[in-house]
């Protein structure tokens, strides 16, 4: 995703395309930030050490799928059918806004009551 991310991106500067530049570049730093949070399962690609092993990660709880499910389903339908170009609709981007918050602040709040547990598990 790097490679073909950091290629539209130099397009993109390169061709002065209006507003697209700025999509572009926050993908970059999303690509890089992705990059810098899993360094270590990359080092093994880059050393010379052959005895080097990853680390095993713990299992993903059943929240985050929940989760990572409720926010593609509300995101694509507030992308695609765009609620808020209607009038009648108020209601239902009200409840998945309501509910992309909802999923948030439940995921988090359970992720900082385990976070000993959470982090005890990686080291």
């Amino acid at each position: 995703m790097f490679a073909i991310i950091t290629n539209i991106w130099i397009i993109t500067l390169s061709l002065y395309f209006k507003g697209t530049w700025v999509i572009t570049s926050l993908m970059m730093i999303a690509v890089i930030i992705l990059l810098i949070w899993d360094h270590q399962k990359l080092i093994p690609l880059v050393s010379n050490q052959k005895d080097l092993v990853i680390k095993d990660f713990p299992p993903v709880d059943k929240i985050w799928i929940i989760a990572g499910i409720s926010y593609t389903i509300c995101f694509t339908f507030l992308s695609l059918f765009n609620p808020m170009m209607e009038e009648t609709s108020g209601l239902l981007t009200a409840i998945l806004l309501g509910l992309i918050f909802l999923t948030f602040m439940v995921s988090n709040y359970i992720y900082f009551k385990n976070r000993k547990k959470i982090l005890q598990t990686r080291h």
